[in-house]
């Protein structure tokens, strides 16, 4: 069994990506294969849900944190973001994944760590930010959302996930890019979220190539970003409706996420552009509603069910 307890130093990793590239599926994988060791979770939405949270692939015995309402990096919620980190230092816990928002811009990120070593010096071992790519949207986002760009800078890991959806030579148009990006990054290939590199054994240490150190505001961040809106029906929807509404409205945002009640029971949607997916879940209870990430040009009016 591996040595926990105060005093022990946790290992910590950041995982991030942009909305729908796979970070959730990616961090379960991890928590499958974790080597035997304790872990601890923080994982942050942007939206008033945390729909992802629930999909954890987890024991009774980690210590799972959520973090809502806006971006850990944005300087509203980076204090606290800071005190659930110091939170998990007298935990019996090995290492400590963070998944950020796929909205994050962690151009604070020096600032956070400074942070965390003043208030718990030498107890927590950064070792780098994994970077979540989805091949099948890169190339377009990466013109459109900085935010997309400044997470590769800041990453030390780039994985390109999604290749079974993509050509050959579209994969090597997005290495380039990404080599362009932060050309001390490592870049991974793969599909589903799979990673065979021994994370936890990631060397220590940042890739940014910026020089740069910030810390913004909510409204800074999100001033190049996608709107986010939650939807929350009055009552059940039916299925075919549920199913209607998807078809009309999924090409035109980023993501869509949540749980809706049918009267076939709780549906579970997961949509990322025009790629939608939905299906019965056996949460009894889980918090209704629709997460709606989408472009400015799409307002609430767009997003009726």
């Amino acid at each position: 069994m591996p040595v926990t307890g105060p005093g022990k130093q946790i290992d910590m990793f950041f995982i991030t990506g942009f909305l729908g590239s796979g970070k959730t599926t990616f961090l379960n994988n991890l928590l499958k294969n974790n080597s035997g060791k304790n872990l601890g979770v923080i994982v942050n939405e942007f939206g008033e849900i945390n729909v992802d949270v629930k999909l954890l692939d987890s024991d009774t015995d980690m210590k799972v944190t959520e973090i809502n309402n806006g971006s850990i990096f944005c300087s509203c919620l980076s204090g606290s973001f800071v005190e659930s980190i110091i939170s998990y230092q007298d935990l019996p816990v090995d290492c400590l994944f963070v998944e950020s928002t796929g909205m994050a811009r962690p151009s604070s990120l020096d600032n956070i760590l400074e942070d965390v070593n003043k208030l718990a010096p030498g107890r927590f071992n950064y070792h780098g930010m994994v970077c979540v790519v989805d091949a099948s949207s890169f190339m377009v986002l990466s013109q459109s959302v900085n935010a997309v760009r400044e997470q590769i800078q800041y990453s030390d890991i780039v994985l390109i996930n999604k290749i079974d959806l993509v050509e050959a030579d579209l994969i090597k148009v997005i290495e380039e890019k990404v080599k362009g990006l932060n050309p001390q990054a490592e870049i991974i290939k793969t599909s589903y979220g799979r990673s065979d590199l021994p994370f936890f054994e990631v060397k220590t240490g940042s890739s940014c190539t910026c020089n740069c150190s910030c810390s913004l505001t909510c409204d800074e961040l999100t001033s190049d970003r996608p709107q986010c809106y939650f939807l929350k029906p009055d009552g059940e929807v039916s299925k075919d409706r549920l199913v209607e509404f998807l078809e009309e409205v999924a090409s035109k945002t980023y993501r869509i996420k949540g749980f809706i009640k049918t009267g076939e029971g709780y549906i579970r949607v997961d949509c990322v552009g025009d790629s939608i997916n939905f299906e019965r879940t056996e949460e009894s209870s889980p918090e209704e509603g629709l997460v709606i990430f989408a472009p400015e040009d799409v307002s609430d009016k767009d997003l009726i069910l």
